[in-house]
């Protein structure tokens, strides 16, 4: 299940377990980002694939 933002629910359970200790270090929650823009960066590549591909009915 995603959320709206589009992160899965556990890494958002994860962020929201992080604010409540705001003195630890914040590399759990850029690996989190950092996971999640690698895969927003694969869908956009995947869109622009898509929009360079001919439509069906010109094949």
């Amino acid at each position: 299940m995603r959320a709206r933002l589009g992160f899965e629910i556990e890494d958002i359970r994860g962020l929201l377990s992080m604010a409540k200790r705001p003195n630890a270090s914040c590399q759990e929650a850029d690996r989190i980002a950092r996971h999640h823009m690698k895969g927003v960066d694969r869908r956009i590549n995947q869109l622009n694939l898509l929009r360079k591909e001919p439509p069906a009915n010109d094949r």
